[in-house]
Parts: structure tokens; sequence; C-alpha cells
């Protein structure tokens, strides 16, 4: 069994390289606000300081792909206004890429699927590092008969727009 701070650790090393989306601290999310982790701390606060760190990085994952989407898009229709402005008018996402696929060079098409796919794998990324940071809360809370918290935090991630 693979363990996911390792998988985190080995995509921020190689195939996150030089990219500056954001990745959720797994380790240290994990290390310092599960309760297993933080035996010196009631309930309530634990649970607190761990909503709090969880819902900082879900708004940091949050912002950040839509920071980096909004840039693909730029590119997208600045390269269509370029070439054919009357096409760019209110164009839907399929055809603006299939008008930026025609009107830019090869090194540019390819340079905007390898960013597609560096933002895919974060979101996915930070998705996973969520969902798997509140069942590891919930594991551990369950063995202490404290309040779970998949009820309430899943759904953020879910509905989501990096999701």
């Amino acid at each position: 069994m693979v363990k996911f701070g390792r998988h985190v650790q080995f995509f921020l090393e190689n195939d996150h390289k030089g990219s500056d989306l954001y990745i959720v601290d797994y380790n240290e999310i994990r290390d310092k606000y599960i309760p297993s982790n933080k035996s010196d701390q009631s309930e309530s606060s634990s649970r607190d300081l761990f909503i709090e760190k969880w819902k900082t990085c879900l708004n940091r994952a949050t912002v950040d792909f839509q920071r980096a989407m909004t840039q693909i898009w730029s590119t997208v229709f600045d390269g269509i206004f370029k070439s054919n402005p009357a096409e760019s008018r209110g164009a839907l996402p399929d055809d603006a890429l299939r008008f930026y696929i025609q009107s830019a060079s090869e090194n540019e098409v390819h340079e905007l699927l390898a960013e597609l796919c560096q933002i895919h794998a974060a979101a996915l990324t930070n998705a996973e590092a969520l969902r798997k940071l509140v069942k590891k809360y919930d594991k551990d809370a369950e063995k202490k008969s404290q309040h779970v918290l998949s009820s309430t935090l899943l759904p953020l991630i879910y509905s989501a727009n990096f999701t």
C-alpha cells in the first residue's frame, strides 16, 4: 500500500516541478491537525483547528484553480482574437478551443495542453488530499467516539470548481 503523503511528495518533486500551482500540504495537515497526532488538545479545539486549516486549503486550491483556468482561457481568446476577432465574440468553450487550435502554432497548442495537464493533475491531487484528510480525521475520531466530519466537509470538496 502506497502512502498518500509519499505520493504527494513525489508529485511535487517530479510532475509538479517548476509549477506555481498550489498543492495542499497533506503531510503537514495530517501531522499537525489530526487528533491522534495532537492528543494535548480538547476534541472541539482539535476539530475546530482541523476544520479551519482544511477550509483554508480548500479555499486556496479553489482560488488558484480559478486563477490558472482564467489564464488558460485568456490565452485561448487572445489567440483567437489576434487571428479573427469575430470568432472570439461569444464563443462557447468547445468552439473557442477549436478556433485556437486552428489559429495557433503547434508549439503554442502543445504548451497550452501541457499547462492544462498540470492544472488537472494539481486539481486531482488537491481534491484527493482534502478527501483523504477528512477520511483520516474521521477514522481517528470514530475510534474515540468523537464527531466525524465527512458529512460536513466532503460536500464542499465535491462542489468545488476544481473537482
